[in-house]
């Protein structure tokens, strides 16, 4: 697997009324991205205390491959069909991770070096 210098992680509430549409438009969102060059992953993780709590983490080669991803027609058409629903919450944190160092961290070694 190659290594992003990229990670977003995200957190998404959504009121349980808008789950399940939120669901289809960010898992059609996912398969599409997954393909995209520069995209090492793009995954989704739902709560385990909370149903309506989802987390999406991504990571990308560079910083222009996060770029030309969110200025997609389908990130963008993802992101006003989700503006529809009703949202609780939404954090969204980017990491330059390109100097990362997992150093005496048992089993978190850096298979890169």
């Amino acid at each position: 697997m190659t290594a992003p210098s990229v990670v977003v992680a995200a957190l998404y509430e959504i009121h349980p009324d808008d789950r399940e549409k939120f669901l289809q438009h960010v898992r059609n969102d996912i398969a599409h991205t997954r393909k995209k060059d520069g995209c090492v992953w793009y995954d989704m993780a739902e709560s385990v205390v909370d149903p309506n709590v989802f987390r999406l983490t991504e990571g990308w080669e560079t910083r222009a491959h996060l770029d030309a991803h969110t200025s997609s027609d389908v990130f963008l058409a993802t992101i006003a069909e989700v503006g529809k629903l009703n949202v609780v919450n939404r954090v969204a944190h980017i990491y330059n991770v390109r100097d990362r160092e997992f150093a005496g961290v048992k089993g978190f070694e850096n298979p890169d070096t």
